[in-house]
């Protein structure tokens, strides 16, 4: 884009190097003109080229300008102050990758696990601490299984770098099911029920 100089004494204008026509008049323009209020960051008009050949139209479109200068508080009174505490980030997750979820008894499986998205910094902290326990309500065996480590803590740094944990068979039984508790970072507020791993 180039900008225009001494067009107007209330707009600045910006306009592309390239042409465009209409091939109805055979009138000729910039192919994208943007006009901002003297001076400033505030767009008034943009005009641009849609469509091609016989087809082309030039669009103008205007903006109006509702207001300018500080926003009213008014705007932001029914905006809760521990808003960022009470919101839950639907981008926060895990992701695993369980080759199988059947394991034979004195036998293990490989879980490896990461997060979707860095844990946010709360209060100067961006550790996420990751814990399993067996879910009582969809599991036939409450005590069939045993996992290592019993904590992962993630961070900035290490949120998308997968960590391991074995899960063994230490009894014969059927279906284990554990779920993830999920502490800081803005994860303690992600369901944990589409994270669960079940077991055979």
């Amino acid at each position: 884009m180039m900008h225009a100089t001494n067009i107007s004494i209330d707009e600045d204008y910006w306009y592309s190097e390239v042409n465009c026509s209409l091939q109805r008049t055979g009138e000729v323009y910039p192919c994208e003109e943007i006009f901002f209020k003297k001076n400033t960051d505030i767009p008034v008009r943009h005009i641009y080229f849609e469509g091609t050949g016989w087809y082309a139209l030039r669009v103008i479109v205007n903006y109006k300008i509702i207001s300018m200068g500080k926003p009213s508080d008014k705007l932001f009174a029914k905006i809760p102050e521990n808003w960022m505490n009470n919101c839950t980030d639907l981008n926060l997750g895990l992701d695993f990758i369980l080759p199988s979820p059947i394991i034979k008894v004195n036998e293990s499986a490989t879980v490896k696990i990461r997060l979707t998205s860095p844990p946010h910094r709360l209060d100067g902290n961006d550790t996420m601490t990751l814990q399993w326990r067996v879910d009582e309500t969809s599991s036939e065996c409450q005590n069939c299984l045993r996992w290592e480590p019993k904590q992962f803590n993630f961070n900035i740094k290490n949120f998308d770098h997968y960590q391991t944990m074995i899960v063994s068979r230490v009894k014969d039984g059927s279906e284990t099911t554990i779920s993830p508790i999920m502490k800081g970072g803005g994860y303690d507020k992600t369901r944990y029920d589409v994270y669960r791993l079940l077991f055979r």
